[in-house]
């Protein structure tokens, strides 16, 4: 994996804005780069030979070479290095755990899915994420010093360093196991985050709340649980409690965070205990 000087002078910051645009632009000009960035041409042009000289950007044949080129000067085109390195998602849940590992474009290259053994204790659950990341990367043939960034997805909440507070009944423990310090090796960038706050990241980038600044993600699934942006920036708190559901739990008339799954098995059980369902149907 090749790194980019971190001496890059008052670069730095069209540089990163270059990489910024990168990531998601797929084969690219200078023109659009400046179109996508505000930066000058010349800017735009030096940031990209930086990184072009850095590997991390690769130029692609120009449009004459490439075949299309009609008339005038044929413009350079650019990509990201597919063989940069990787990344790492990970969907660390109650019940389950996904790995996925994919390139810089975007290519997925191995997706796992397994159920997680819900009697597995916090350190069997760490060791078992540990182990599947592992057969993840040598399903992939790539190495660890080859993985860029990790992102772990948990439910329970996350502070800015990817700790999760205790809970009453161990729930957040068991199911972040100290991934910051297990995982704290594994990249250059590991993250680990709130699912609900994941979920707001790619409504930003992705869903419903592209160009917005100031909004709310709701998930509603087992349980209830909310990814906040104010002007830009994902919210955590001191804990990381923000938009977590447990708050729920002191509301009158609610009663928990628990979401539609738990809702009706509550009211399939009632229903059979009152004779309106079948103890032996489908249902029941």
């Amino acid at each position: 994996m090749t790194e980019v000087s971190a001496d890059l002078g008052t670069g730095r910051a069209s540089v990163g804005a270059i990489l910024d645009f990168a990531w998601t632009a797929g084969e690219f000009t200078a023109t659009e780069a400046m179109a996508g960035t505000s930066l000058t041409r010349s800017t735009a042009i030096d940031a990209i030979d930086t990184l072009v000289g850095a590997d991390v950007l690769r130029e692609l044949p120009n449009a004459r070479a490439a075949g299309t080129y009609r008339a005038g000067r044929p413009s350079r085109r650019f990509v990201l290095a597919p063989d940069l390195g990787v990344v790492i998602g990970v969907d660390a849940g109650d019940t389950h755990l996904a790995v996925t590992v994919a390139d810089p474009l975007d290519r997925t290259l191995v997706h796992h899915r397994v159920e997680f053994e819900p009697s597995q204790s916090a350190a069997e659950r760490r060791a078992t994420i540990l182990e599947r990341l592992g057969d993840a990367l040598a399903e992939a043939e790539v190495t660890r010093d080859q993985v860029l960034a990790v992102c772990v997805g948990v439910a329970a909440p996350v502070n800015r360093d990817g700790i999760s507070p205790p809970h009453p009944d161990g729930f957040w423990e068991r199911t972040n196991p100290g991934l910051a310090e297990a995982l704290r090796d594994w990249a250059p960038v590991v993250q680990i985050k709130n699912d609900a706050q994941l979920a707001a990241i790619a409504e930003g980038a992705e869903g419903a709340a592209i160009g917005c600044r100031d909004y709310v993600a709701l998930l509603a699934s087992e349980r209830f649980g909310g990814g906040v942006v104010v002007d830009g920036h994902v919210l955590h708190g001191a804990h990381g409690g923000v938009g977590e559901g447990v708050v729920f739990d002191h509301i009158v008339g609610v009663g928990s965070a628990f979401g539609l799954r738990y809702a009706v098995q509550d009211q399939v059980r009632a229903a059979v205990d009152e004779g309106e369902i079948a103890a032996d149907s489908a249902v029941g």
